[in-house]
């Protein structure tokens, strides 16, 4: 009698491990299937982002001590045909690009930056000016991605995108992408670098391609300055 109870317990037992096993499972899938099922959001301007993933957030450990603003402040070009909101007016700045196709592209930087010691976070827009005769290629969007990665790679060993999404601003194609820059040193850790997210959108309008950029800042930053974005031509 004690045998069979004994045979009884452990089939018992047994039955109970296989339905953990079974629900451990199924909430493994369910949480998976979730997450690959990020929804699209429509910015004030009617463009529309794929959000990147929560845990992909910029990391900023290492920049928790800069008092960034929130960009509220209009700023427009009418040299290149945009409005968008600092949080003061930006630096305007002119350098020139090698472009393979197209030899040496005029660039104009808009940029404020915030600094605190060796810690840095910005709201940037680069227009990189092609002619007007130009054609952009299927995937330049792609393309200009890749090269800003391989920027901060060669500057910034490590350098890597950690998330990109096809998406579209205005009406014109776009990618959005984050990547992250191991440039800060870890107070905790001296020998390991901080990667630093950089929040970047390419998108191209007539002859020029457009990278908007927040970095070493959390998304709701990223997400202010891109939404008040718009071309005014």
């Amino acid at each position: 009698m004690d045998q069979e109870q004994q045979k009884s317990s452990k089939k018992t037992v047994i039955a109970l491990i296989v339905i953990i096993v079974v629900l451990v499972l199924i909430i493994i899938l369910a949480t998976g299937k979730n997450k690959a099922q990020a929804p699209t959001t429509t910015g004030s301007n009617n463009q529309t982002v794929q959000p990147l993933a929560k845990s992909q957030k910029a990391p900023s450990v290492s920049l928790t001590t800069i008092d960034v603003p929130a960009p509220v402040t209009p700023y427009t070009s009418t040299t290149d045909g945009f409005t968008v909101n600092f949080a003061k007016a930006p630096k305007v700045s002119s350098t020139r690009f090698n472009s393979f196709s197209s030899g040496m592209i005029p660039v104009t930087d808009y940029k404020e930056q915030f600094a605190k010691d060796s810690e840095t976070a910005y709201y940037q827009v680069s227009v990189y000016h092609y002619p007007t005769t130009y054609q952009f290629p299927d995937g330049i969007q792609s393309t200009a991605l890749q090269a800003v990665a391989m920027i901060a790679s060669a500057r910034y060993p490590g350098s890597k995108i950690d998330n990109q999404s096809s998406t579209t601003l205005l009406g014109n194609p776009a990618i959005a992408a984050l990547v992250t820059v191991p440039m800060n040193v870890d107070p905790k850790n001296p020998t390991t670098k901080v990667p630093t997210g950089d929040y970047v959108l390419i998108t191209t309008k007539g002859h020029n391609i457009y990278i908007i950029t927040v970095y070493g800042m959390v998304q709701s930053n990223y997400d202010a300055f891109l939404n008040s974005f718009k071309f005014t031509n």
